[in-house]
């Protein structure tokens, strides 16, 4: 089982509804290919972590570095995992909002 996690920055703003409907096509394209992980949002960043069988991750991966609707593309981690974090989510998916991050950071110092 190999996992992905990476960053993207979007190449423009999405609307809530945009953001939906991306999620709706990640989770359908993620299902058919036996694909689980978990999608965080952030003020124009997407922090994606995938996670499945070795070949269609890093298919998937390479059809997502051809995307032309994003750019800043980077790989944060990779490797392998004896079993799914995100077993029963096609992709979980968290919006961070403003507040949270402040929050976030506050815990950290």
């Amino acid at each position: 089982m190999k996992n992905i996690s990476y960053r993207i920055k979007q190449s423009h703003v999405l609307k809530d509804s945009n953001l939906e409907a991306l999620l709706a096509n990640c989770r359908a394209n993620n299902s058919s290919i036996n694909v689980t992980g978990l999608l965080i949002y952030h003020k124009g960043h997407f922090f994606p972590y995938i996670e499945g069988e070795a070949s269609q991750i890093d298919h998937l991966f390479e059809k997502i570095k051809k995307d032309p609707r994003q750019y800043e593309l980077a790989e944060l981690a990779s490797g392998n995992v004896s079993k799914r974090r995100f077993e029963n989510w096609s992709m979980a998916f968290r919006k961070i909002d403003e507040n949270v991050a402040i929050e976030s950071q506050a815990v950290k110092t």
